[in-house]
């Protein structure tokens, strides 16, 4: 991606931009997967109606916070002294608005220990962001076309998620309190949270740091200085993930399974 974008800087953008998403986006995915799954796992003949009131669910709480999100860019644009954010952040939420919904057909799949459907649309997903995104970078050398390359995978991969997974069939006289669901997705949002918020807040206060450092010293253009030093330490974070994520896909295994 770096190399598509012919820019440090212009990858840091896109780097300070999913450093602001992933927080929300993730604490968003895995609580819901989590949930949708619990749930789904303990009583199979409750699996249609967990679905159903998921979704219902989701049309707020996920809803809610892709408007929060949209409304609040121009905050998160002053907080890092880059007003140049704000559209970027914009177009970004329909990433989270899509991963809300596409969260609770993964978590249903997960939960019905449907493995090889949820490691499908894993699997289709990543290779539609990564075409999708590096080829948009690749074309335009353009961050914005690379949210927006992110935001067409995650509305495409949602589309496939339902034709996959599909509505469970809701068995008469079953009945699924909603409330159960907020208060599990309450206590495992609110530690995913604060565990995403130590894996990015470092490039958050970095865009910001860099930036003051370079208005204190007279340079031409501060926050193009402070989104090629984003893009440098985000390309070395891109890989130290790795590992982790390789861990995070065996809890996707065992949790439903315990």
């Amino acid at each position: 991606l770096p190399r598509a974008f012919g820019s440090p800087a212009r990858y840091g953008v896109y780097v300070l931009v999913l450093s602001i998403l992933s927080p929300v986006n993730n604490v968003m995915v895995q609580a819901t997967i989590q949930g949708v799954s619990k749930f789904t796992a303990e009583i199979e003949e409750r699996q249609g109606v967990v679905l159903r009131v998921a979704l219902k669910l989701q049309s707020l709480l996920g809803g809610g916070v892709a408007l929060a999100f949209f409304l609040g860019a121009p905050l998160w644009a002053w907080l890092e002294h880059d007003r140049s954010l704000t559209p970027y952040l914009q177009l970004a939420t329909g990433v989270a608005l899509a991963y809300a919904f596409y969260a609770v057909f993964v978590g249903a799949a997960n939960g019905r220990k449907e493995f090889q459907k949820q490691a499908g649309l894993d699997m289709t997903y990543s290779t539609l962001r990564c075409i999708f995104i590096v080829g948009a970078a690749a074309a335009t050398h353009s961050a914005m076309a690379a949210v927006g390359g992110f935001v067409a995978a995650a509305a495409v991969v949602l589309v496939v998620s339902i034709v996959v997974v599909g509505f469970s069939k809701v068995v008469p006289g079953q009945s699924f309190d909603s409330r159960e669901l907020v208060r599990f997705f309450s206590g495992v949002a609110f530690y995913l949270f604060i565990v995403n918020l130590l894996m990015f807040t470092d490039g958050l206060l970095l865009q910001r740091v860099a930036t003051e450092w370079a208005e204190k010293h007279g340079m031409a253009d501060p926050s193009s200085y402070g989104h090629e030093e984003v893009g440098f330490y985000g390309a070395v974070q891109n890989v130290a993930r790795i590992p982790y994520q390789l861990i995070l896909a065996v809890t996707y295994v065992i949790f439903p399974l315990i």
